[in-house]
């Protein structure tokens, strides 16, 4: 049964935090064990992680996933992905980054959407519904 109304799942904070915050505490890191005195290098190196984590997290967070009677669209920071139901040809899983496990919809034109790092139990909600109609597992 189709959803009456589109549903938006905003990209899930604790991936939106991992991608937002990996690279600059890494980086951080290095810049507090690279300049001496430590002190002075501990807090340039949280200032610097802290600063390009949070310019990061702001773009991440605005990608989201909505889900229609039609199909999906997945809303990147600088473009838009929208499939209709019957593009959807399979299920895949995976590991992103060979760290988080992810399942994503395949598409019938080699596209993916990792609907996984948008809604956890998406089987149970209206797009495991979509696909259940269309027999897809």
């Amino acid at each position: 049964m189709p959803t009456p109304e589109p549903t938006t799942y905003p990209l899930r904070w604790p991936v939106a935090l991992v991608r937002a915050f990996l690279a600059p505490g890494l980086g951080g890191a290095v810049v507090a064990v690279l300049v001496d005195p430590w002190p002075i290098g501990l807090l340039l190196g949280l200032a610097l992680a802290a600063s390009f984590g949070a310019l990061t997290l702001s773009r991440v967070r605005r990608r989201s996933l909505t889900v229609s009677a039609d199909g999906l669209r997945l809303r990147l920071e600088d473009h838009t992905l929208e499939a209709g139901w019957e593009e959807v040809t399979g299920i895949r899983r995976r590991r992103l980054g060979g760290l988080v496990p992810v399942e994503e919809l395949t598409l019938s034109d080699s596209r993916t959407v990792p609907v996984s790092l948008y809604d956890r139990t998406w089987r149970d909600g209206p797009i495991g519904e979509h696909l259940r109609g269309r027999r897809i597992d």
